[in-house]
């Protein structure tokens, strides 16, 4: 056939219109740049056995990102039309690159960023010359075009889980025996975004649950405590299943002893305070008893971290000893809000001039002034009702707490404070570890 033949290019004419078509079939991708409808150019290449098992709207992306590299002398600093058969792939690049979840799309889309194309969508019987070349390869891919970084990324598709290996098999099985999601197994290639890896399936980097595992992971989210909107911040990042949400909501409202806490919650007035720019340089102290035992709370007005420390004595000395520890984790504050017994008795208060921080005594009249850390008395009580009434550690719920969200933030007090999520018993992603955030001026 003609196409075959060089002859039948035209030259290439700076001045003209620029459109490329570009295909993907099982095994290949095939590009051709025209100009007046003619060809000026075309290639083909094998893919990859990695390759092969993406799914279908990567392959399209990737060639895409083919023509641009194969084509670079012709299209880099025009604008090109960019033709391909593949839907979906016109809607997923109109989104910003941090909507984009699929990291190997992210990655293939980011590859295209030097060059200035609009991408149009051509039924497939209208594409016939690339879909042609996608079918006839004229280059069989050697293995030094296989960049390093395609291999890398091959051992990673979805983000890494951190999860027990008797969870991720249990994990495995159920999906593969889910009736849902083992037909998502076998059609994942179809051009939605998602990820199949290792025989779990991700829907936008959330691990997808099977329908038998789901009151398993509603108990684990229950066994928090949290309020059912702490525990969808919880779930968000991590688990997907429709109607999570919901679930999480009615599976909350089944337990008595939370709603019975949840009545009896009282909401005091407090006077606020100006929020400091960092977190443990403005902390919150007070004092609470449940049930014959004495706790020291400390709370910090950053971050809204919180500590529950049971002390035998409420003497001064006992207090101290139990804050030099806490300082040498977090750093000394600068200053501290709290009531002004024990806190302003004389051996405190040198405490404090040795270990150079402020002591602010709210005004026995005036206890909202320290109405941060009566909050946490109040969130510390509640805490301590539920783990002695239903016998659940209390530093297991606190970890859930400090990994659960501030009111009307997006972030928990472990991101604020220590930049990461820490990881419990509910799986995490590697990712998760180190949370980029913007700098939050005000809780």
């Amino acid at each position: 056939t003609l196409i075959a033949e060089a002859s039948a290019l035209n030259n290439f004419d700076m001045n003209k219109q620029i459109t490329v078509q570009c295909d993907s079939s099982q095994n290949a991708l095939g590009c051709c740049l025209l100009q007046d409808n003619k060809p000026v150019a075309f290639a083909s290449r094998s893919l990859t056995p990695t390759e092969i098992n993406y799914a279908q709207i990567e392959k399209e992306l990737l060639s895409i990102t083919y023509e641009l590299s194969k084509f670079h002398n012709y299209v880099y600093g025009n604008k090109i039309i960019v033709n391909n058969d593949h839907l979906p792939l016109v809607s997923l690049l109109k989104k910003p690159i941090d909507k984009i979840k699929n990291n190997r799309l992210r990655r293939l889309k980011i590859k295209t960023y030097p060059y200035t194309y609009v991408l149009e969508y051509v039924p497939g019987p209208k594409l016939f010359i690339a879909d042609l070349l996608s079918r006839n390869i004229v280059h069989k891919t050697p293995v030094s075009e296989i960049e390093m970084t395609d291999v890398v990324h091959t051992v990673q598709i979805a983000p890494e889980l951190l999860i027990s290996a008797k969870k991720f098999k249990l994990y495995q099985r159920e999906t593969l025996n889910d009736e849902v999601l083992s037909l998502v197994l076998q059609y994942y290639k179809d051009g939605y975004d998602i990820t199949v890896q290792d025989g779990l399936v991700y829907l936008e980097n959330k691990i997808v649950i099977p329908k038998k595992l789901r009151k398993t992971i509603l108990t684990l989210l229950h066994e928090t405590h949290l309020s059912s909107h702490k525990q969808k911040f919880l779930a968000k990042s991590i688990f997907y299943w429709p109607g999570i949400n919901s679930d999480i909501c009615n599976f909350a409202e089944d337990y008595s002893l939370c709603q019975k806490l949840k009545r009896n919650q009282i909401k005091q007035t407090l006077i606020n305070h100006e929020i400091p720019n960092a977190p443990f340089i403005k902390i919150g102290l007070d004092m609470a008893e449940y049930k014959s035992s004495n706790y020291l709370i400390v709370v910090d007005y950053y971050s809204r971290w919180l500590e529950i420390i049971e002390i035998r004595h409420k003497d001064t000395s006992t207090i101290i000893s139990k804050l030099k520890p806490l300082f040498s984790k977090f750093g000394i504050p600068m200053e501290i809000i709290a009531d002004n017994m024990p806190f302003g008795s004389r051996e405190f208060l040198k405490f404090a001039n040795d270990w150079e921080f402020e002591v602010n005594t709210a005004s026995p009249h005036y206890p909202q002034s320290n109405g941060l850390a009566e909050k946490g008395v109040g969130i510390a009580k509640k805490i301590l009702q539920k783990c002695k009434e239903e016998g659940h550690d209390i530093d297991l719920y606190l970890l859930n707490y400090r990994n659960s969200n501030v009111a009307n933030l997006d972030f928990s007090p472990a991101q604020l404070l220590m930049n990461r999520t820490l990881r419990s018993k509910l799986p995490t992603f590697i990712d998760e570890v180190t949370v980029k955030r913007s700098r939050v001026t005000a809780v």
